[in-house]
């Protein structure tokens, strides 16, 4: 929001280990500042796990999170599979999706007319540097 980008983060349901999709659109000074968050400063092996505490009232809060690497997120990464101009935006703000499958997220794209990003995404093949 800070640096007025628009685009969906999509992550399937289903299989558990798939791609997720960030696709960002806005103007060169965010996307650079963006890019710089998501491919150098982001630790994609860490998760955050919350340390959760009952109050007095009963309630459960959150009191702490600590970071830690779990063997399910030990091998993830982060790769930029294309960069360019578009005409004009395919999104009105940010979303974060939760789809059930492919088709739900190629049927989502298809309307935004840029199903093509998927294909993108899925057949993409990491460099040598990143196994």
């Amino acid at each position: 929001q800070q640096l007025m980008l628009t685009g969906a983060c999509i992550k399937l349901e289903e299989p558990a280990n798939s791609p997720i999709l960030v696709l960002v659109e806005g103007g060169p000074w965010a996307i650079k500042r963006y890019k710089k968050v998501l491919l150098r400063r982001t630790n994609w092996n860490k998760v955050h796990v919350p340390r959760v505490k009952e109050n007095e009232e009963g309630e459960e809060e959150v009191v702490e999170e600590e970071e830690e690497i779990k063997p399910e997120v030990e091998n993830n990464r982060c790769a930029m599979v294309w960069e360019g101009l578009i005409k004009k935006r395919m999104f009105d703000k940010w979303k974060m999706m939760l789809l059930r499958n492919e088709n739900e997220a190629r049927r989502i794209l298809a309307d935004k007319g840029v199903e093509n990003y998927w294909n993108m995404v899925t057949s993409y093949i990491y460099p040598k540097e990143y196994e």
